[in-house]
C-alpha cells in the first residue's frame, strides 16, 4: 500500500548561536527604540503602538524595527534572513536556486508584554512567511503555558479512530531566549496570557520572497 502525505504544514525553529552575548545589548536597544518611538496620528495597517482589544497589556512598536541602524537589532535581522533563506532551500531547493531569491522584511516590530498581557488568535494572511524571535522570555514557561505562543491547526477534523493525530488542534512552542520560529503567514496563532515580574519581549516580522522571472 502506497502512502502519500498531503498538506504537510511545518514551522521551523532555530536557536541563535551565542545569544547570551547579545541579549543584554539587544534588550537595551529595544527599550531605547521604544523610548524614542514617535506615535503617528493614524493607524497603519494594524501594526503600531495603539490600544487594541485583541492584544491588551502589550506594547507594540511601529513596523520599521529592522530599519533601525542599531547593530544589535541588525544582528537579529541578519540571523532571521539567513534562517528564512535556509527554510526556502529546504522547501523548494531541489527545484530552484533559492540563493538568488531576495528576501524583503515588509514589517518588523517588537512586543513588550506586561503582567496579564496577551495577543489573541490571529494570522498574517497577507504575508507568505513570518517569524518570531524571543528576545527575553521573562517568566514565560511551557509547563503551565504561561505566555507561550500557540499555533492552531487549519484542518477541521473530527476525532475518529485512526484520525486522532490530525484532530490535535494546537501546538505550543517552548519559549527560550534566542529562539527563532518561522511559520507560514496563514497559520493562526496567539500569545497566551503572560504573568511574571519582568517584561516578556519578542521581535516579529513579515517577509516577502521575490522569485525571479527567469
Amino acid at each position: 500500500m502506497l502512502k502519500q502525505s498531503l498538506w504537510d504544514i511545518s514551522i521551523y525553529t532555530e536557536m541563535m548561536p551565542d545569544y547570551h552575548l547579545l541579549k543584554d545589548d539587544l534588550v537595551k536597544a529595544i527599550y531605547q527604540y521604544d523610548k524614542d518611538l514617535v506615535v503617528p496620528d493614524v493607524h497603519d495597517g494594524g501594526i503600531g503602538p495603539w490600544a487594541q482589544r485583541h492584544k491588551p497589556g502589550v506594547k507594540e512598536s511601529d513596523h520599521l524595527l529592522f530599519q533601525s541602524d542599531n547593530e544589535h537589532i541588525q544582528q537579529v535581522k541578519d540571523f532571521c534572513g539567513q534562517k528564512l533563506a535556509e527554510v526556502l532551500h529546504k522547501c523548494v531547493g531541489r527545484y530552484y536556486d533559492t540563493k538568488t531569491w531576495p528576501i524583503a522584511f515588509e514589517d518588523s516590530w517588537y512586543h513588550i508584554t506586561k503582567e496579564g498581557g496577551y495577543h489573541d488568535i490571529h494570522d498574517h494572511g497577507n504575508s507568505t512567511w513570518c517569524g518570531l524571535f524571543y528576545v527575553d522570555i521573562g517568566d514565560s514557561n511551557a509547563y503551565n503555558a504561561n505566555g507561550v505562543n500557540r499555533f492552531y491547526s487549519p484542518l477541521n477534523v473530527k476525532t475518529e479512530v485512526g484520525m486522532e493525530h490530525l484532530a490535535e488542534n494546537c501546538h505550543d512552542v517552548t519559549p527560550s531566549n534566542g529562539k527563532l520560529v518561522i511559520f507560514p503567514g496563514f497559520l493562526k496563532h496567539s500569545a497566551l496570557p503572560y504573568f511574571g515580574g519582568k517584561d516578556r519581549i519578542v521581535v516579529s516580522f513579515n517577509a516577502a520572497v521575490e522569485v525571479p522571472d527567469d
